[in-house]
């Protein structure tokens, strides 16, 4: 079984057991700036290899502007390793803190057996590199490619978001191409925000995803999220509840700066439902 770990301060853990829930929260306001940026340079990159012409560039590039428009991601991060030191300080309240270990295998069921009409989750690993990024987006840019190259799309993009709910303009068919090539670029979602530089790499990061409508673009859409505040911003997010009897949680690490006995730790997980976790100390010395 493989485990993936959250690091959290002592209060987001307590809330996390107690709510026995998660909370996915917008990615684009996180506090990277590139978020959601390099989806866009890998398959500007691609295209220039493949020396599209500029007016398909400039096509290309509105429809990618288009996506972050259009829709938003809600994200939950998690590490492959659980007891990382940087981790630990820059994520767990300087090593006071938690690092939660979820079961995979929860998680994806998790994702995809949400009530009927309320949006789930997929689950990604991170990767890192431009070549990464490249052979993650290649399969999408292709098709993208492949429709622009048909013929000349005329007039704005957003004319073949009538699909989507909105009037339809210009000719059925130029519109069904358009809208086929905004549906293309609107699987790039889960990308935008599983590709990081490579500084972060250490991380072995892993991220949840859900996606989220911007309801100034699609009629009717339906955000189903709540929000919470932060010094400077209003932040959306999702909750998704953890069913104990499907054991989502199988570790739990107390940070190196975390004094709370182990019993303490287990009776609380054991008073919350949760069941056959083990409750460990980090290995890291610091102080």
């Amino acid at each position: 079984m493989r485990i993936l770990y959250h690091y959290c301060s002592t209060s987001s853990f307590r809330r996390i057991v107690e709510t026995k829930s998660i909370r996915l929260s917008s990615l684009t306001l996180s506090n990277d700036y590139m978020e959601g940026k390099l989806v866009d340079s890998a398959v500007m990159r691609l295209a220039r290899a493949d020396r599209l012409a500029e007016t398909k560039l400039s096509q290309l590039k509105e429809a990618l502007s288009n996506l972050e428009s259009l829709m938003d991601g809600l994200g939950f991060c998690l590490s492959a390793n659980g007891d990382l030191l940087s981790q630990w300080r820059g994520y767990a309240d300087d090593g006071h803190g938690f690092s939660i270990g979820f079961s995979q295998q929860s998680l994806e069921e998790m994702g995809k057996s949400q009530p009927e009409g309320k949006a789930g989750f997929t689950i990604h690993e991170v990767k890192y590199t431009p070549a990464e990024h490249e052979a993650q987006v290649k399969p999408t840019y292709e098709e993208i490619r492949n429709l622009l190259n048909d013929a000349p799309l005329t007039g704005p993009l957003y004319s073949g978001l009538f699909a989507l709910g909105m009037k339809q303009m210009g000719s059925k068919e130029e519109n069904a191409r358009k809208t086929a090539l905004l549906l293309h670029v609107l699987s790039l979602l889960p990308k935008r925000y599983t590709l990081k530089a490579h500084a972060f790499h250490e991380e072995q990061e892993w991220r949840l995803v859900s996606p989220l409508h911007n309801d100034d673009y699609v009629a009717n859409a339906q955000s189903d999220c709540d929000y919470f505040e932060r010094r400077d911003r209003l932040v959306p997010f999702r909750k998704f509840s953890l069913l104990p009897e499907h054991r989502p949680i199988a570790r739990v690490i107390l940070g190196p700066r975390n004094r709370t006995p182990l019993r303490v730790v287990a009776s609380m997980m054991k008073m919350a439902g949760f069941t056959d976790v083990e409750v460990l100390v980090s290995e890291a010395t610091y102080q």
